[in-house]
């Protein structure tokens, strides 16, 4: 009996290594390695990372990903060369309903990042989700002392932003460049300019040493320049 027991045991260790050489050769036959894996905690194994999108899947617009993950739109299987992912084309959420621009939102996609509140159900579409961007109209103290003031992190702002002088984490301390002219770059018949703005000319940065110098720039104009 106990003989039988041991020929039971090593067949069935025997059984299982044969079931991961077999799944170690699926996965070298797409010469995978640790970082192209992902995991799939509901199924409790890994499974392959769809790292490339062939032309056929990404002219309609599409992303490769594996069949098990979910994909904020539709999803095509004879668009990409691997049995285990199909083509995910997300849907595009081009239309905000009334309901969701009085509530001052836009239609995005769930998948999109949203520096606001999301309210799901304002928009007529279960992948898409409205957006309501915070207007940032508090600016506290430790960023207004610095001469800045809070914008949503999406706007663009003129100058420095601090991400740290705020209290909301979809807002940051715009600090306008304030390029404070120099007898330097006056002498050299320039003018103190942003660094963002164009120069009709050469720049030196070295000759305008105002607070936000590093962002300045000197613009000294050709003398026949029209």
């Amino acid at each position: 009996m106990k003989r039988l027991l041991g020929s039971v045991a090593i067949l069935a260790v025997v059984m299982i290594a044969s079931v991961v050489l077999v799944e170690t050769e699926e996965c070298n036959e797409h010469d995978l390695n640790d970082d192209t894996m992902i995991a799939n905690y509901a199924a409790g194994r890994q499974l392959l990372r769809c790292v490339r999108t062939p032309k056929k899947c990404s002219r309609i617009r599409g992303t490769c990903i594996n069949v098990a993950e979910d994909c904020a739109g539709k999803t095509i299987f004879n668009q990409c060369n691997n049995r285990h992912c199909t083509c995910c084309i997300k849907q595009e959420c081009d239309r905000t309903p009334p309901k969701c621009s009085r509530a001052g939102g836009t239609c995005i996609n769930i998948e999109d990042r949203c520096n606001g509140r999301r309210n799901d159900g304002l928009c007529n579409n279960q992948y898409c989700t409205c957006c309501i961007e915070n207007q940032c109209l508090e600016t506290p103290r430790k960023c207004s002392k610095e001469g800045g003031t809070c914008i949503n992190v999406e706007d663009h702002c003129e100058g420095e932003s601090n991400y740290d002088l705020c209290n909301n984490r979809h807002c940051t301390c715009c600090i306008e460049n304030t390029c404070v002219q120099t007898r330097a770059c006056s002498s050299n018949e320039g003018i103190c300019i942003p660094k963002s703005d164009p120069c009709h000319g050469f720049s030196n940065d070295a000759l305008c040493n105002n607070d936000h110098s590093y962002r300045a720039a000197l613009a000294v104009q050709h003398p026949h320049h029209v």
